[in-house]
């Protein structure tokens, strides 16, 4: 498994188009910030887990980005347990 530097961490937590809207909530316009904001869900472990699976692929952009999406269906089902439909794609 691959791991990623300090710089690529930042780059991929800040990317909307992989985990940035996990990592930034609170973004102007980011459809998960309701449901990341509610106590029941742990956002920080949806980030985490986002990123340990982007940086595991680190370096196949299509897979990356497939990572990605799959941490994004996760909190999207997570959410929509919680009561909170999420339209994010």
């Amino acid at each position: 498994m691959k791991q990623c530097n300090e710089t690529m961490e930042e780059d991929i937590s800040t990317d909307n188009g992989l985990c940035g809207l996990i990592f930034h909530p609170d973004q102007p316009g980011n459809p998960f910030s309701t449901c990341i904001a509610n106590p029941l869900l742990n956002g920080e472990a949806f980030a985490e887990n986002c990123l340990f699976d982007v940086c595991a692929l680190h370096g196949d952009p299509n897979d990356m980005k497939q990572a990605a999406c799959g941490s994004l269906e996760a909190l999207t089902t997570q959410c929509r347990s919680l009561g909170i439909i999420v339209d994010w794609r």
